[in-house]
């Protein structure tokens, strides 16, 4: 236990952005909290290891409360996709747009390179390789199609 007007630390975490996002979600819940070290990791991100990252304190009163929050957004399922319970018809679609072949969304976009690829092209020939085909990913599933 901290001397810091009681209170404890209940999570730690080794980068600034997961600190933030469940400091964020417990002050949702009304739930006071601080983030220790947090300046100096995002100052100096390899002496997250050597200081035990980030640390998330609680007041000891809401201690238990906070820690089921963590839980609960720790096992939460974070990509939820939702697909119409509803048959999608066929022969109502617009062929002239795009759509994604597995949910039927137009929520869809097209990706030339991925990061990977551009980087090793350029490493490997000096220039973006202009001849990689590029993909369709969708947004709502997640699923990911080659360009006929």
């Amino acid at each position: 236990m901290n001397s810091n007007d009681g209170f404890i630390t209940i999570a730690s975490y080794p980068e600034p952005m997961e600190a933030n996002l469940m400091r964020s979600k417990l002050l949702s819940e009304g739930i006071e909290c601080v983030l220790l070290d947090e300046i100096l990791i995002s100052v100096q991100p390899f002496y997250s290891n050597a200081i035990g990252g980030i640390k998330l304190q609680v007041h000891q009163d809401e201690a238990e409360k906070a820690r089921e929050v963590i839980n609960e957004s720790n096992n939460a399922n974070l990509h939820v996709v939702y697909k119409s319970e509803a048959a999608i018809d066929e022969t109502n679609l617009d062929h002239n747009r795009l759509y994604c072949p597995e949910c039927k969304s137009e929520d869809v976009y097209f990706e030339r390179f991925s990061t990977g690829e551009l980087f090793l092209t350029i490493i490997l020939l000096g220039i973006p390789a202009l001849f990689i085909k590029g993909r369709y990913i969708c947004y709502n599933c997640g699923n990911k199609w080659e360009k006929n």
